[in-house]
């Protein structure tokens, strides 16, 4: 069931548009096959990676067409929206920064299986995986990962370039700040503000705030480390 606020990339992805997506791993794969989920499924013109040894191979019977930047530079927005389909989050907001600088739009990928409440707004570039759930209230930025059966309770807050691994639970109100990893399988309580670029563990359990640029691991999650922010 998809349906939910998608107005800041006017739906899904346009109709009769192509959609080419920006790396070639194994994100890559799983965001072509969220893209074919849909109804009606996304004509995906390809993949796009820095990789010269894949430029002319195929991945899931697409081309890989070249690297991202060549292939905006020859050609036209009006051929094609682009989502960027890398797991990693500082990679992610450098190829969308250079995205940002052309006139492509981006498109948004749900699996059909997603369910989202009626008043979730999902920005644009954003990822939902296959049997994830956003209750109401929910906002997710852009280029957001919320991946395979991940929970995102009411009036959870999730920044730009999150990625919620498989399996995570965030209870009600919860912030995540803009580029937090949070590992599989890990549960937030409700109400707790996890700062930008911070890390939480696997199966980790928070009960409290993290601070930004931090890790933390365990069952209660503690800090391990405080990692100096990015300049």
């Amino acid at each position: 069931m998809i349906s939910g606020d998608l107005s800041a990339n006017g739906g899904v992805t346009r109709a009769g548009r192509q959609v080419a997506i920006c790396g070639a791993g194994g994100h890559a794969r799983v965001v072509a096959d969220v893209l074919s989920s849909q109804t009606p499924a996304v004509d995906i013109a390809g993949f796009l990676d820095d990789r010269p040894e894949l430029h002319g191979t195929e991945i899931l019977g697409r081309p890989v067409l070249g690297s991202p930047g060549s292939w905006m530079a020859k050609n036209s927005a009006e051929k094609a929206d682009l989502i960027v389909g890398i797991g990693n989050n500082r990679d992610r907001e450098r190829i969308a920064a250079d995205i940002a600088r052309t006139d492509f739009r981006l498109a948004t990928a749900i699996h059909r299986s997603a369910q989202i409440g009626s008043d979730v707004s999902i920005g644009p570039g954003s990822v939902v995986m296959p049997n994830a759930v956003l209750n109401a209230g929910a906002v997710l930025g852009a280029h957001v990962i919320v991946n395979t059966s991940a929970s995102v309770d009411h009036d959870c807050v999730i920044e730009d370039f999150c990625h919620i691994s498989p399996g995570v639970n965030l209870a009600g109100g919860v912030t995540v700040g803009r580029g937090t990893h949070i590992g599989i399988g890990a549960s937030v309580v409700p109400g707790v503000r996890i700062g930008e670029w911070a890390t939480v563990g696997a199966g980790a359990t928070v009960t409290k705030d993290v601070a930004p640029n931090t890790t933390v691991v365990g069952t209660r999650a503690v800090p391990v480390r405080l990692r100096r922010a990015a300049q």
